[in-house]
């Protein structure tokens, strides 16, 4: 890993659309919480760039505005990449960012270095208008989504990939 964390944890949205920055809003409150060893990365442009913020890391946890339009604001989606493809419908529809987890995937598993956990948290959110700030809803779950992963990171140490 060269010196790179073996963790990391990615925070995607738009904090300019209001509940479309929760994926930021968890990413910031990690990094002032989180130990030296995790990385975290506040957004990425595009599907490249979300796949070599995770490469060659043991574990990455990936939290987004979710938009299934079956769930209310602040309901949780909580995916395992391990267990298949993560439901394209849900993290893409009204977020004003153009980032396929599903293709940053697709990349780092061509190239070899998919984390041995991918975790996607995908929060719905109410209100993707221009603006500042989480409705009630959204920033209630993205503080329980801080919890989840602080608490995961606190737990388990990674395992090396020579372990695998």
């Amino acid at each position: 890993m060269c010196g790179q964390s073996a963790i990391v944890v990615i925070g995607l949205g738009n904090e300019y659309r209001h509940d479309d920055g929760v994926g930021l809003y968890v990413a910031r409150s990690i990094r002032a919480m989180a130990p030296d060893k995790v990385a975290v990365v506040e957004g990425a442009a595009d599907s490249t760039q979300l796949a070599l913020a995770i490469a060659d890391r043991d574990i990455a946890y990936i939290v987004d505005a979710a938009t299934s339009g079956t769930q209310p604001a602040g309901y949780t989606h909580c995916y395992s990449a391990l267990r298949g493809a993560i439901p394209e419908d849900v993290l893409s529809g009204k977020t004003s960012h153009n980032v396929s987890v599903n293709e940053a995937l697709f990349l780092v598993d061509l190239i070899g270095t998919r984390p041995l956990g991918v975790f996607v948290y995908g929060i719905e959110g109410a209100d993707f208008s221009q603006g500042i700030g989480l409705c009630d809803e959204v920033k209630k779950a993205g503080d329980s989504v801080i919890d989840i992963i602080v608490n995961l990171i606190r737990r388990k140490s990674p395992r090396s990939r020579s372990q695998a």
